[in-house]
């Protein structure tokens, strides 16, 4: 609330902005044209540290046991606020058409993090209704989730608007392949230059394919 007024007041003092992408960049210009100064695009580093660096086998291994699934199971995994900005939805929604096309899949959907109760009340009811409420694994956020990260097959980034999410960076450092909606934010640009995907804004279908 009131972001506007902040910000103005905040660029009467300021002689330079820095940004962790060209998409917040570009959306800050098109929403304060009258700032002339100097603005800079510096990519943010990593806050986790990947506690299974060149141990990947294990961590998969670790987790497949924590979570209570066969060896051979696949983890797709989500993480941050499950809220509808970060997509969670569209999470449910991927688990949704992947197990109706194929029930025998062993493809686990795995969330970590903190939950809207009433929305997680909505998507869990509905998850149950149409049958693939087992595929499902929600928990809440940790620590250090670098067990998580390092143990999944896909960290899957189906957030409608995230300006430059560190998982992304968290999934990367682990060698876990991202997907993600194009101009969500500043994660496509560097999903589109090494080791991801990005699909259409908001297409499940095509997160799903891919």
């Amino acid at each position: 609330e009131n972001y506007v007024d902040a910000t103005e007041k905040v660029l009467s003092y300021a002689t330079k902005l820095v940004f962790s992408s060209n998409f917040v960049r570009d959306d800050f210009e098109r929403s304060f044209k009258s700032f002339k100064k100097q603005i800079f695009v510096r990519p943010q580093g990593i806050y986790l540290k990947n506690a299974f660096d060149g141990k990947r086998e294990e961590a998969r291994e670790m987790l497949r046991v924590r979570l209570g699934l066969e060896k051979s199971a696949k983890i797709i995994l989500g993480c941050g606020s499950a809220c509808l900005k970060k997509g969670v939805d569209l999470f449910f929604e991927v688990a949704s058409q992947i197990y109706a096309e194929n029930k025998d899949l062993e493809y686990h959907f795995v969330w970590l993090g903190e939950w809207d109760l009433s929305l997680r009340s909505d998507l869990i009811k509905i998850a149950k209704e149409k049958g693939y409420y087992n595929k499902l694994i929600l928990i809440d956020f940790e620590d250090d989730p670098s067990l998580f990260f390092a143990g999944a097959d896909v960290f899957l980034l189906p957030s409608r608007q995230d300006p430059f999410p560190s998982v992304v960076l968290n999934a990367m450092d682990c060698g876990v392949p991202v997907i993600a909606f194009d101009k969500s934010g500043g994660s496509s640009e560097i999903l589109a230059q090494r080791q991801g995907a990005v699909v259409p804004y908001l297409d499940v279908v095509s997160m799903k394919r891919e």
